[in-house]
């Protein structure tokens, strides 16, 4: 699922969004995968209106958990989750450089 957010006709933001299965138990959930938003307009409620649109179409399909992950040090985009009400998970991400 790709969202767009405009101003004006100017694409200003963007969050691109999968359906997946994850967790124990495993549970169908809507996982954004990228969120980004024109600096120019940072604080003006673009990336909670595009949560807000991803939240709204799982919801029509009755998946009822939405995801994200980030970085551990990402302490803007972490903040920017808490605001909107989301809370850190028990899943801890683990992966490996295959060379």
């Amino acid at each position: 699922l790709n969202i767009i957010a405009e101003v004006e006709g100017k694409g200003v933001g963007f969050l691109i969004a999968h359906q997946a299965y994850e967790g124990e138990p495993v549970k169908e959930a809507g996982l954004i995968q990228v969120i980004g938003i024109d600096p120019d307009h940072w604080g003006q409620g673009i990336g909670s209106m595009l949560v807000k649109a991803l939240e709204e179409n799982c919801k029509s399909k009755g998946i009822k958990q939405v995801r994200v992950m980030v970085k551990y040090e990402g302490g803007q985009l972490q903040k920017f989750f808490k605001i909107i009400g989301y809370h850190a998970g028990q899943l801890i991400d683990y992966n490996k450089v295959i060379k």
